[in-house]
């Protein structure tokens, strides 16, 4: 599977306000992506979110100023990369702005 790779600085942001953050989005950000069912397991210690779907599997992690995606995609989601990715920046400037 195809790796995929994403920081973002948002500055001024703690861990804990982009955990909270994220996780107060990530469902409804998924579902409009259209990647299918998906499970998501939650780390409040770690500060970390971990998505499992048949099209894309990563990990969200926050730290003080950065949230970086780290994942994998599938072959049938490959073509779709730059619409992820570009739908992850409109995403991320949305509830951080």
């Amino acid at each position: 599977m195809p790796k995929f790779e994403k920081e973002m600085n948002i500055s001024g942001k703690s861990q804990k306000e982009l955990y909270q953050a994220v996780d107060q989005h990530v469902d409804s950000f998924l579902s409009k992506l259209g990647i299918g069912s998906y499970e998501l397991e939650k780390d409040t210690s770690a500060y970390t979110i971990d998505i499992s779907s048949k099209f894309f599997n990563g990990t969200f992690s926050c730290q003080d100023g950065t949230l970086k995606l780290k994942g994998s995609l599938s072959l049938l989601a490959l073509p779709f990369k730059s619409q992820l990715d570009a739908g992850i920046e409109k995403w991320v400037a949305k509830i951080f702005k």
